[in-house]
């Protein structure tokens, strides 16, 4: 038994909680902290989330019941047994067959609701989130520290502009309601004109500016802004999410910003989270940046590490905030760790596919491989690498196989001239932009002639649908046809019936092109 074991988990939240009025004192309160024990406690605060969720919420309760006939929850004391009975939910399985959201929330109610957000299903139907002042308050400390870590916000004077999709929808309000009040924050969502407007008329009376947003959406943004601002002029930095993108894509963006940066200190960093999850504090850091750059260069590297010749994102998390663990399949099971959560989640598959490496674990790669990278931050490393339904990320937002699919086979000019096979893959275009690729096969004896079907028309016909799907495709096909305007969204290829690439490949799970 470690000393740890024998401070109460209250406790333990209480000097967390008092560690985390400075961020200075905190990051220093973290360093102190061997990986082991940070890695252990989260274990621990694992096992009383789980017997809190089955007791206190109505919709877990009754699930628990059915699952764990033998025994009581109460005997589950440790993660081999958490992990031995404990299900594996995800959204279809348990958040949708609430009868009721409250059903969802400690003891049945939505009295300690603060905050109700949405997320944006494929489907049409969204999903409601709801979230606790508590939780709320600590996701705004944490993002607060996360914020001065990467971007020294607390020394420097700092203009935020939120890029995000705004509204009720997660990843813009998520942002706003986490900065403001410790930054100047302001919100054109993805309005270019606006953003650019700001940065002119206030930009030079602060020390730096940070953009947030897609990758995609920054990169239109940083583009257009070379036509109406000299982006010399204002130190500029990068907080994005939503999509994944390659380490050209953020070598470009400090290129057009024509930005200086320290060796070893990035300015552009990646922050992974899922609606579900909330504000999850996962993100980049400039160590996970240097691995993954190492990585880009040291194939055997990459492939021992990750499985993969090209480096997925990657990043640190808090793995006393969030339990993950991976399933047989390769996708990412979350559990919440925080007591204040108003609608925690236990061993909750997200259907990210990806992994997770110790602290420990990643400087025996490290050294073994003679790389010299220093990782001073005692966290573990959490790495995604795409969906394990084969969809592929457009500004923050799913396209699904099934999409694609419905398209071809329910699209009258679609229908009577292809197959319904196809690929669609993520490369990087033009500027290193991340770029969605589909690759569709003409019927026998059809042709881009015969049929009348051009590439032009097929990317059209794909947008619309996407358009009318939901409202965060709608607000990013809208502001990037204003901006792109005569240029498709989308890379479409169409190969006649024997030219087709991938003949070989019959099963849906190979929609999707591995690049």
């Amino acid at each position: 038994m470690k000393l740890i074991d024998l401070v109460p988990i209250p406790v333990l939240n209480a000097i967390v909680r008092y560690k985390l009025r400075d961020s200075h004192n905190f990051y220093n309160f973290m360093l102190a902290n061997d990986p082991e024990t940070l890695e252990h406690l989260g274990e621990r605060k694992v096992i009383q989330t789980f017997q809190r969720a089955a007791e206190r919420i109505p919709a877990y309760k009754k699930l628990i019941s059915k699952a764990i006939q033998h025994g009581a929850v109460k005997d589950i004391v440790s993660l081999q047994q958490f992990k031995a009975v404990v299900p594996v939910i995800d959204k279809a399985s348990y958040i949708r067959k609430a009868n009721k959201i409250s059903d969802l929330c400690v003891d049945g109610t939505l009295d300690q609701a603060d905050m109700i957000v949405r997320s944006s299903g494929f489907t049409g139907e969204p999903t409601m989130w709801i979230r606790s002042k508590q939780e709320e308050q600590l996701a705004t400390t944490m993002a607060s520290f996360q914020f001065d870590i990467l971007f020294e916000g607390k020394s420097k004077k700092t203009l935020v502009l939120d890029c995000f999709a705004l509204g009720s929808w997660v990843s813009g309000m998520d942002l706003f309601r986490v900065l403001s009040g410790n930054y100047t924050i302001t919100t054109p969502g993805l309005d270019i004109e606006d953003a650019l407007g700001t940065i002119k008329t206030i930009g030079e009376n602060f020390q730096q500016i940070v953009l947030a947003g897609t990758p995609t959406m920054l990169m239109v943004l940083i583009e257009q802004g070379k036509k109406v601002l000299d982006w010399r002029k204002y130190e500029v930095k990068l907080l994005t999410g939503g999509e994944g993108f390659s380490e050209g894509w953020r070598e470009q963006v400090y290129k057009l910003l024509r930005q200086k940066r320290k060796k070893g200190k990035h300015g552009a960093y990646s922050v992974f989270g899922a609606s579900d999850l909330g504000v999850t504090g996962v993100s980049e850091t400039d160590f996970s940046i240097e691995i993954r750059r190492y990585a880009e260069k040291n194939k055997r590297f990459c492939k021992e590490v990750f499985g993969t010749s090209d480096p997925p994102m990657l990043f640190q998390y808090d793995p006393t905030t969030y339990f993950v663990e991976t399933n047989d399949q390769g996708e990412m099971i979350f559990t919440t760790c925080r007591e204040e959560a108003l609608m925690p989640l236990i061993r909750y598959n997200i259907h990210d596919l990806g992994g997770i490496i110790s602290h420990n674990d990643m400087g025996q790669f490290i050294r073994r491989y003679h790389a010299g990278l220093d990782i001073e931050l005692p966290l573990p490393f959490l790495y995604v690498k795409g969906r394990s339904d084969g969809g592929i990320q457009f500004c923050a937002s799913e396209i699904s196989p099934l999409m694609i699919q419905n398209l071809a086979y329910h699209n009258p000019y679609l229908k009577n001239n292809l197959t319904g096979h196809f690929k669609m893959f993520v490369d990087d275009g033009p500027n290193k932009q991340p770029r969605c690729n589909f690759h569709f096969q003409f019927k026998k004896g059809k042709n881009k002639n015969n049929a009348k079907l051009q590439e032009q028309d097929v990317s059209v016909i794909i947008e619309d649908t996407l358009y009318t799907l939901n409202e965060d495709f709608r607000s990013n096909i809208k502001m990037l046809r204003k901006h792109r305007k005569g240029k498709t969204l989308f890379q479409v290829r169409l190969f006649t019936f024997e030219k087709y690439p991938y003949q070989d490949d019959e099963l849906k799970a190979h929609y999707t092109l591995k690049k």
